[in-house]
C-alpha cells in the first residue's frame, strides 16, 4: 500500500527484516567456511567474495536509503543482488556452497515486494544455475559434483521447493496483510472524516442556538421600544 501512513511502519518492518535476514544469512555462510575451509584453489575466491558480500551486507544492514528498493535503481540493485547470489554460489561449489542460504535473499525480496512473478523468475534462475552446473557441468568439471553423488539431489529438489516457497507462501502473507491495512486504513480515514463532520455539525448548531437565543432575548426589548414609540 504506497503513499498511505499506516503503510509506512510496514514497509520499515519489510526493510528491517531482510536487512537481518541477509546478514545471518551471510552470518551461517561465514560460520560454513570457518567450519569447512574450501580446497587451496578455492579458498582465493571463497575469501574474496565473502569479503565482498560482507561489506556489501553491512552497508545494507546500517544504511537504510530508499533507493535500494525504490524506482528503476531500485531494480537494478535487486537483479544485482540475484547475480550476485548466483555467482557467489557456483564460484564457492555450487550445493555444497555455504552461501544458498544467501541465495534466497532475492528471492524473498522480490516476494515481499509483492512481484510474485519476480520472485517466482528469481527462484527459477537460481534452482536452474544450480541444475546446470551440477547436472550439466557435473560430467565436465570437477568443481561440481554429479547431483547422483551423496545426497546432491536431495539437497538440489530441497533447494528447488525452498525457492518456491519463498516465491510464494511470503507474497500471498504479504498480499493479505496489504490488504488488511489498507482496510484499516480506509475505516480510520471514515472515522476522522465521520469525527469531523459531526464536530462542525455540533458547532453549527450551537452556533445557530446561540444566534436564536439572541433573537429571543431581543425581541421583548423591540416590544417595549415599539410600544414606547407608539405612547
Amino acid at each position: 500500500m504506497k503513499n498511505s501512513v499506516a503503510s509506512v511502519p510496514y514497509e520499515v518492518r519489510v526493510y528491517e527484516f531482510l536487512a537481518v535476514f541477509r546478514f545471518f544469512a551471510f552470518a551461517a555462510a561465514v560460520g560454513i567456511i570457518l567450519l569447512m575451509p574450501p580446497e587451496p584453489l578455492e579458498g582465493g575466491y571463497s575469501y574474496l567474495l565473502t569479503g565482498i558480500i560482507g561489506v556489501y551486507t553491512l552497508v545494507r544492514l546500517l544504511y537504510r536509503f530508499p533507493i535500494w528498493y525504490s524506482g528503476l535503481v531500485g531494480e537494478v540493485i535487486l537483479w544485482g543482488d540475484l547475480v550476485a547470489g548466483i555467482v557467489v554460489v557456483l564460484f564457492t561449489g555450487g550445493l555444497s556452497s555455504g552461501f544458498l542460504l544467501y541465495s534466497l535473499v532475492p528471492v524473498s525480496t522480490a516476494a515481499l515486494r509483492s512481484d510474485q512473478r519476480k520472485a517466482l523468475t528469481f527462484a527459477l534462475l537460481s534452482s536452474f544455475s544450480l541444475i546446470v552446473a551440477h547436472v550439466g557441468l557435473g560430467f565436465f568439471t570437477p568443481a561440481f559434483a554429479w547431483v547422483l553423488s551423496g545426497s546432491y539431489l536431495s539437497l538440489l529438489v530441497l533447494y528447488v521447493a525452498v525457492c518456491l516457497l519463498l516465491a510464494i507462501v511470503p507474497y500471498r502473507a504479504n498480499l493479505n496483510l496489504r490488504g488488511r491495512l489498507t482496510e484499516e486504513a480506509t475505516v480510520a480515514e471514515r472515522d476522522r472524516l465521520r469525527r469531523q463532520l459531526h464536530d462542525k455539525l455540533a458547532q453549527s448548531l450551537a452556533l445557530l442556538q446561540m444566534k436564536t437565543r439572541q433573537m429571543l432575548d431581543s425581541a421583548p426589548r423591540a416590544d417595549e421600544r415599539l410600544v414606547g414609540g407608539l405612547k
